[in-house]
């Protein structure tokens, strides 16, 4: 019942679920950092086997030492 019907002007899309093409990660690639995703990075591990939401997280930190 949530999620991105319209993607606005500026974002790129940068994942899809393989089941239904809905949208589940969103970035703007110029500006001031922003993205967006459809899960809770912060609950998932490797090592549990989830997904490994690293690069996500990798990502948002150089942008942070970037002065976004």
């Amino acid at each position: 019942h949530q999620g991105i019907k319209d993607l606005a002007g500026g974002f790129v899309v940068e994942a899809t679920c393989p089941a239904d093409d809905l949208i589940e990660a969103i970035r703007r690639p110029t500006g001031s950092y922003v993205a967006a995703v459809q899960w809770h990075p912060e609950f998932h591990r490797a090592e549990l086997g989830t997904l490994d939401d690293r690069p996500l997280l990798d990502d948002f930190l150089a942008a942070a030492r970037r002065g976004w």
